[in-house]
């Protein structure tokens, strides 16, 4: 009896927690969400984040922001109002809007802004957003190296540091763990030439879970 007992609790918290895991409403992917600046601002498109209580946070509009009365130019005043729109990246000049997003859900992306919890409607907004995984984030960026976490030959801490790193820009080849194995960039350089070599390493991008790398986003 005690055994049939068993076996029915058994499969109630099974069938459950079966069908939590596979429901498509759950969201549990975390990365960075870029949104099209650009194209909101050269085709006057709209586009809109709400607050945790489904007010309007902030609204685009014919190359305008809102903040409930009060508005800017999109693209040359963002100096203006960075202060009521705290993300990721916030450079419209260049096209960039970043987004850290907290999870994907079936209907919202769940993102932050002014380090509190937004949404971005997903079915409404999907051609103006790109979802990028942390590792696809990393690779899309410039790693840039420093003396707290520089230009070593092997992924380890004890690797040997590779000498006159910090004269060159670098672009990503692969994540592998808490580490970027980058390479000096041809197209991107500070001098008045590239390195007649290519310089490669690993930059240890992350320690105990924090990104402790400058990354840039452009050249």
């Amino acid at each position: 009896m005690m055994q049939h007992i068993l076996l029915v609790l058994f499969c109630i918290f099974f069938c459950h927690n079966s069908d939590d895991f596979s429901s498509t409403d759950r969201g549990t992917q975390s990365g960075f969400l870029y949104l099209k600046i650009s194209k909101i601002y050269t085709n006057k498109l709209t586009f809109s984040i709400k607050n945790t209580k489904g007010e309007s946070l902030c609204l685009m509009k014919e190359g305008r922001i809102y903040f409930d009365s009060v508005s800017f130019d999109l693209i040359e005043e963002d100096f203006k109002y960075r202060e009521r729109l705290k993300v990721e990246v916030l450079e419209p000049e260049y096209g960039l809007l970043i987004f850290k997003c907290k999870q994907v859900k079936k209907d919202v992306y769940v993102i932050s802004v002014n380090y509190q919890e937004a949404y971005i409607d997903r079915n409404k907004y999907e051609k103006l957003l790109e979802f990028k995984t942390l590792e696809q984030y990393l690779l899309s960026t410039y790693p840039i190296p420093s003396s707290l976490s520089p230009l070593r030959i092997t992924p380890s801490d004890i690797g040997k540091v590779i000498e006159k790193y910090d004269q060159y820009t670098y672009i990503p080849l692969e994540v592998t763990g808490d580490w970027i194995k980058v390479k000096t960039s041809k197209d991107c350089y500070s001098g008045e030439t590239p390195p007649k070599k290519d310089i490669t390493g690993w930059i240890r991008w992350r320690e105990k879970g924090k990104i402790i790398i400058k990354l840039a986003y452009r050249c």
